[in-house]
Parts: C-alpha cells; structure tokens; sequence
C-alpha cells in the first residue's frame, strides 16, 4: 500500500476513533443518573447542572476551535483534544461530585472544539467527498451514543460500579490518539498547513444562512439531549424499569442512523432541502407529541423522535459544510453555528429539567420539546435558502 493510501486508511480509521469519543462519554451518563445521585447524594438542580454543563460547554469551547486551528494546526490540535477528552473520560467518576463536574467541563470543551473542527477536517483531508464522510462520521457518532446508553446498565450491573462502566469509554479515546499520530507520520505525509480565517467574518456574522442554522442546530440539539438525559425519567415515570427505559432510549438514539445516514450522503439528489428539513422536523415534533399520550405508546413515539433527530443532527453539520465556501469559512460558520447553538441546547437542556422540578410531572416539558422542534422548522426553512 502506497504512502498515500496508507494515510488515507488511518485518517479514516481515526475520524472513526474520534467519532466514536464526541458522544459516548455523556450519552452514558443518562440511564444511571439515579445512581449517581444516589451515590453523590445530589440534590435535582445538582443533577440538571450535570446533564446541562458540558453542553454549556459545547457551545462555549466552540469559539476556541478557530483559536486552535490558528496556533495548533488541525494535527497537534485534535491530539491535545483526544489526549485532553481521554484523560478526562478516565479521571472524572472516581473523586466526588465537584471533581466530576469539572472534569465534565474539561470533557466538554475537548468535545467542543472537535465538533467545530470536524467539518474542516472533513473538507481538508477529504475535498471531493464532503458529504459522503460527514454522512459517515455522523453515522458513527450516534451509533456509539446509542450504544453508550444501551448498554450503561447492564455494563454498571456486570461490573459492579457505574464508575467502572462510564470510565471503559476512553478505551476509543486511547485507539484514537495512537492512529492520529500514526497517521501523520513525517514519512507519510508533509505536516498540514494552517489555514487562516478570513481578514473579515462581518458577512458571515450578518448572513441569515448563518442564523438559520444556528437555530437549526440548536433546537435539534435540545431535543436530542432532553432525550438523552430526561427520556429514561420520563419513562420510569410512566411505569418502565431502569433497564427498559435504557434499552428504549438506545433504540430511540438508533432507530434513525440509516435514515440519517441515507439522507445526508444522498444530499445532493434531494431538489429541495426546504422540503425534507420541513418533513424530519415534523416527525420529531409528532414523536414528541405522541409521549405525551402515555407508556402504550412510547415505541412509536420513541421510533418517530430517533428518525427525526439521527436525519437533523447530520444535515445541520452537512449545511454548514455545503453552506461554507472555503475551509476557513467553514471553521467559522462551524464555531458560530454549534458555539451558539449548543448554547442554546444548553440552555433548553436546563429548562426541561427545570420546568420538570417546577410542575412535579413531564407533561410541559414535553410540550416544551414539541414547541421547539416546531420552531426547528423556521429555522431551517432559512438555512437552506441559499449559501454565504
């Protein structure tokens, strides 16, 4: 195998590595939060403050990820990432509550940037395949959040400790920086350059492309990590074991990654995004409304949620990619689009949570989430009108 395609091979292999690491580490969380409460003696603004930081730091980190590529490069900055993720991953469940929340904030902005950087990544190493890679990194990053959180209970009970089943989600992180550096290689390859941003972002900060999909991936975010953090409440509450609503919510995480990864490697067929963001927003919407009408329908609901949010999450990274004329465009929108929107999932992550503890049951929580994955659609209606 020629240098070339031995590189080629291992960026392949790593961006699989990576993907696999910018989810797992939280979605593993949801199904045992009740056991972490229990163990930390948490109060239930303690346990939404852990569920909603790090995604407060998705959208904080973000800004940095520009700042990375600038003074790091897009090698040296994803090792320190995955170097910085992995430890954290390994450390965080083993020194009490304080101890985890801050390394959850570490993990968070090592996440943070890799999210931002991603895109770029995905242009420079792969600039004829832009949408076939991002649909197959995003094909991979739910499949292992879903794992994550279908397997958190059964690994917690086999192992006798849910700190021992959270921490086994550095193993990836470890393969992953062991492959990037192998992969960059002086043999292999020259060292990749740095790309600058542009002399002015002022266009890109005005364009409502850019606020279209700010929306765009901000009330998908807070759907997808309402469901990740809140869903296994809300089905024990309607009667389901902690094992069933862990297995129901890594099929709910599941179910759509086909549908995902069709649409979003298949963009280019599509005559018009307005009508298919306008259709996956819709079933997300019904899904959720379908889980206020109780546990006999939590399947369907469960099924419907999962299509819509495993198609959105792909096609928000997807647009800013196709949105972004050059790769310093596209680290810009990349770090304004998911800084501000996952921000904004931050916020509505708390919110449910919050307005949970305010009512004493699930019902305008749930509402919440269907108004928002409504305005989902005006959001996107804009994002894909026309390109920066």
């Amino acid at each position: 195998m020629s240098g070339a395609k031995q590189r080629t091979a291992l960026i392949v292999a790593a961006v699989t590595l990576m993907a696999m690491m910018l989810r797992a580490p939280l979605t593993s969380l949801g199904p045992i939060l009740d056991n972490i409460a229990a163990s930390y003696h948490l109060a239930g603004f303690e346990v939404a403050l852990l569920t909603s930081v790090p995604i407060l730091c998705f959208g904080v980190g973000a800004f940095a990820g520009p700042w990375v590529v600038r003074r790091f490069g897009l090698r040296t900055g994803f090792t320190l990432i995955l170097a910085a993720m992995t430890v954290g991953v390994i450390v965080r469940p083993w020194f009490g509550f304080g101890f985890m929340l801050a390394l959850s904030v570490v993990i968070g902005l090592a996440i943070a940037v890799s999210n931002v950087l991603f895109p770029t990544l995905i242009r420079t190493e792969f600039p004829d395949s832009v949408a076939r890679m991002t649909a197959f990194y995003t094909l991979v990053l739910p499949i292992f959040a879903s794992l994550a959180a279908a397997t958190a209970v059964p690994l917690m009970q086999g192992l006798g400790d849910w700190r021992l089943s959270t921490a086994l989600w550095a193993l990836p992180g470890v393969a992953a920086v062991v492959v990037w550096q192998l992969a960059n290689r002086a043999n292999l390859s020259q060292p990749a350059s740095v790309p600058d941003l542009p002399h002015s972002s002022k266009q890109v900060w005005l364009s409502p492309v850019t606020w279209g999909i700010v929306g765009f991936f901000g009330f998908q975010s807070v759907g997808y990590y309402a469901v990740v953090n809140w869903l296994p409440a809300i089905l024990m509450s309607q009667g389901y074991s902690q094992a069933q609503a862990g297995t129901l919510i890594g099929f709910t995480t599941m179910v759509g990654i086909p549908f995902g990864f069709a649409i979003t490697s298949n963009l280019k067929r599509f005559k018009s995004l307005t009508l298919l963001i306008v259709g996956i927003s819709l079933l997300t919407s019904i899904g959720f409304a379908i889980l206020l009408l109780g546990s006999s329908l939590s399947l369907l609901a469960g099924s419907l949620i999962g299509i819509g949010m495993a198609s959105t999450f792909p096609l928000s990274l997807a647009l800013i990619a196709l949105k972004a004329q050059n790769p310093q465009t596209t680290t810009l929108l990349s770090a304004i689009s998911q800084g501000l929107g996952y921000l904004v999932a931050a916020a509505g992550t708390f919110l449910v949570g919050l307005i949970h503890i305010s009512t004493g049951g699930w019902v305008a929580s749930i509402g919440f989430l269907v108004a928002l994955s409504l305005l989902q659609i005006a959001a996107g209606v804009i994002a894909a009108k026309r390109n920066l």
